[in-house]
């Protein structure tokens, strides 16, 4: 992607969401990169347009990356539920503060 030309910094506080979205299709094209710095995630990903609940859960650990594209970018909704824990291969983690660019 030799044409990064935006950066976005959230600030996430321990149990704190993001409602379900597809990122603004207007202001960013294809290919989101998503850095997770200081406190790991579970990101939930829902197929848009569907009834059957289909979702996958991805944990972001600190100081990973994530790269959005094609179907990922267009065709799933991704979201953070609030909650103060997540559960990732039968391990409670506590949140801690997050960052995502």
């Amino acid at each position: 992607y030799p044409d990064i030309n935006q950066v976005t910094i959230n600030e996430y506080t321990p149990g704190q969401g993001i409602g379900s979205h597809v990122d603004t299709l207007t202001a960013f094209e294809d290919g989101l990169l998503i850095i997770t710095l200081n406190g790991g995630i579970v990101m939930e990903f829902r197929k848009v347009g569907t009834t059957n609940n289909v979702k996958k859960l991805v944990y972001l650990p600190p100081r990973s990356l994530i790269l959005l594209s094609g179907d990922a970018r267009y065709k799933w909704e991704h979201m953070i539920v609030s909650r103060s824990t997540d559960t990732v291969d039968g391990k409670v983690l506590p949140r801690k503060l997050r960052v995502s660019l």
